[in-house]
């Protein structure tokens, strides 16, 4: 199955992000907290579909946006580099609104990814699962986005 481990790891890499970011920002944990907690029930379902021995690191950082350098302070609008399970970075905005911005940017691309994986799916009610994931990631940018234009 691997269109399972690629969507566990690609789950993995947006829980990471979302980690990350609530730890830079502490204020959005709250906001957060609803897509934490649907990335963790995936991560379960496709830990579950993945066989014994198939690897799930995440190939990729979370976050598309170049580094710009290690933040200096708390509040810089550079990025912060934390390191996921994976050892991999992840870099999450300084600016609470970049940061966020980062995750939904991050949600459309997993559900864009999800979408994907559901088409080339053998078995249908595995393509169900998958579809119904991208509909939530989807739905998270959609939330995460309007609560960025309502903090701004």
């Amino acid at each position: 199955m691997a269109i399972a481990a690629s969507a566990l790891a690609e789950q993995q890499v947006v829980l990471a992000l979302l980690g990350a970011t609530g730890q830079r920002h502490p204020r959005l944990v709250a906001r957060l907290a609803p897509a934490v907690e649907a990335h963790e029930a995936h991560v379960a379902v496709l830990a579950d579909a993945v066989p014994e021995g198939v690897d799930v690191t995440p190939s990729s950082s979370p976050s598309s946006s170049p580094s710009t350098g290690p933040s200096s302070s708390p509040r810089s609008p550079s990025p912060s580099a934390e390191t996921s399970s994976s050892g991999a970075p992840v870099r999450v905005p300084g600016r609470r609104s970049a940061a966020m911005a980062a995750v939904a940017r991050a949600e459309r691309e997993l559900g864009t990814t999800l979408k994907r994986h559901a088409f080339k799916a053998e078995s249908g009610a595995f393509a169900r699962v998958l579809g119904s994931m991208a509909a939530a990631a989807a739905q998270n940018a959609a939330v995460l986005d309007t609560a960025r234009g309502a903090r701004s």
